[in-house]
């Protein structure tokens, strides 16, 4: 049952007894645990008159409602009322400062070995290196020697090193264009009939020209440069067996040795890019 409690002050007695109130409640927070622990205040209420007419009482204040008398009702209530609804969330705060740098991490370990690259493209010649030039401008090679023709100009003759991709290999030629061979013995063997297969150089071809056996010599048949395959091992011929020979002038043709021969493979490069005549620059 709900008793509401009115307060009427009325006259100085009223104020005599207000005041003896309020010390005795300020005595009894310092004297007794009030609120107790779990923050309630524990009172006991006496009735002057009717509740349910709006009537008057006195409320005490005491540690324990078992101290309430028999003709008084025992109250509590909390120091505290009952929390609130959870308050909207407050607008985002500024962005704070950076922070200091952490310290240097440790070195990381070594990364597997990459693949090789591609070939690069060949470099320009050093200086004073004389370059020959087709008639396009494009660089054929480095002057290596040249024997002249004073009576005949356009016989005059030049070794060159030619570059073509990643081959480097020397090269004759004249004002004209690459100088075909007219060694006796430059001509191509093959195991094969109709001078199909792996290409040999004959057993007697010539080498180096005016160089020595250290220098790849390129020699000029069927319109591509020909050098000599050393990636690929020699071959021996056993004696009388039937072989064929592709020469530039004579075509295919089966032949024998009465010996057994070696001889080297060979392998083509085109020339196609390389266009007369030819200047020195």
């Amino acid at each position: 049952m709900k008793t509401k409690i009115r307060w009427r002050l009325a006259g100085r007695g009223s104020l005599i007894a207000a005041c003896v109130l309020a010390l005795a409640l300020a005595t009894s927070a310092v004297v007794a645990a009030i609120p107790d622990p779990a923050g309630v205040i524990q009172g006991c209420f006496k009735s002057d008159g009717n509740p349910q007419a709006g009537g008057y009482g006195k409320l005490r204040v005491v540690e324990n409602t078992a101290d309430c008398k028999k003709d008084e009702t025992a109250l509590s209530w909390n120091e505290q009322g009952v929390p609130g609804p959870q308050g909207v969330p407050g607008p985002t705060g500024p962005q704070g400062a950076p922070g200091p740098a952490g310290p240097q991490g440790e070195p990381g370990p070594a990364g597997p070995q990459g693949a090789d690259g591609a070939q690069g493209p060949a470099g320009p010649a050093g200086a004073g290196d004389a370059q020959v030039l087709d008639t396009n401008n494009n660089v054929v090679g480095t002057l290596l020697s040249i024997t002249p023709d004073a009576q005949h100009p356009s016989n005059t003759t030049a070794y060159v090193l030619v570059r073509v991709g990643a081959d480097a290999f020397v090269m004759k030629m004249s004002r004209p264009g690459f100088e075909p061979h007219t060694h006796p013995n430059l001509y191509l063997i093959y195991l094969e009939a109709g001078c199909a297969g792996q290409p040999y150089f004959a057993p007697f071809a010539p080498t180096g020209g005016n160089f020595n056996e250290l220098v790849q010599m390129g020699f000029v048949m069927f319109g591509d440069a020909w050098l000599r395959d050393f990636s690929k091992g020699r071959v021996t011929i056993p004696e009388d067996q039937v072989f064929y020979v592709g020469h530039p002038s004579h075509g295919c043709s089966p032949e024998e040795f009465h010996s057994s021969v070696t001889v080297s493979p060979a392998r083509d490069v085109s020339l196609d890019g390389f266009q007369g005549p030819f200047h020195v620059a």
